[in-house]
């Protein structure tokens, strides 16, 4: 009887192909963004069934939620770059999706540092957690609540990355960033197809901030808060 051979990705060599890819692309310029991607193994946060979609270019989605997907690994570097991550730093991410952006973000912070994560779907926060435990990434404080206002029990963050899109950044957001600091987020709305500013806001030593538009997004709406 003829025996079937069934094909095992090589997700190692995938890895490097897709942070290749992106550097020649110009979407990744860090060299501490682009050693983190080849760290993480993507093909962890996402469905098993997914899991060989894990190094393409295309968003994933995120089983039982309410409409939440991993965006495509290239939106990333998009968000990072400009918040210029550092070893040490504490950071707040607003949108969890499948927890592949607060690893990378604990890769870059390193020991010294802090993620914490908010998602508000139930489903989305269970899958996280499952993903980072078995990716190694247990000390990353995943949260199940809305994070329109942060999460002032570990304010002050150096670093906030509002990955949902928003109409507006709450003041309570703001008033966490330490001083300096940066936040960055998809302001717009989440409807229609023309997609968010991606907006770098930066605080400065006397608590001054100024905002920079730096292109257009899409990215799924922040859920869980009415925004008016």
């Amino acid at each position: 009887m003829r025996q079937l051979t069934v094909s095992v990705p090589d997700h190692g060599r995938l890895r490097e192909e897709m942070v290749r890819r992106y550097v020649r692309q110009g979407h990744l310029v860090s060299t501490k963004l682009a050693e983190s991607m080849r760290r993480v193994p993507r093909e962890l946060f996402v469905e098993a069934k997914f899991a060989h979609l894990a190094y393409s270019d295309r968003p994933i989605p995120i089983p039982h939620s309410t409409g939440d997907w991993t965006p495509q690994a290239s939106q990333y570097p998009l968000f990072y770059e400009p918040l210029d991550i550092r070893q040490g730093d504490v950071l707040l991410e607003v949108g969890t999706g499948s927890g592949y952006g607060a690893a990378l973000a604990r890769e870059m912070v390193g020991p010294g540092g802090r993620v914490v994560t908010m998602e508000v779907d139930g489903e989305a926060y269970r899958f996280t957690r499952r993903c980072l435990a078995e990716a190694g990434y247990t000390d990353v404080v995943v949260v199940n609540e809305d994070g329109y206002n942060g999460f002032p029990e570990l304010a002050p963050f150096d670093k906030i990355c509002v990955t949902v899109a928003c109409e507006n950044i709450s003041g309570d957001l703001l008033q966490q960033l330490e001083r300096p600091g940066r936040l960055i987020a998809p302001i717009g709305s989440s409807t229609g197809i023309r997609g968010q500013g991606l907006t770098l806001f930066k605080k400065d030593e006397d608590g001054e901030v100024t905002k920079e538009t730096l292109g257009t997004v899409i990215c799924s709406p922040l859920l869980g808060h009415e925004r008016g």
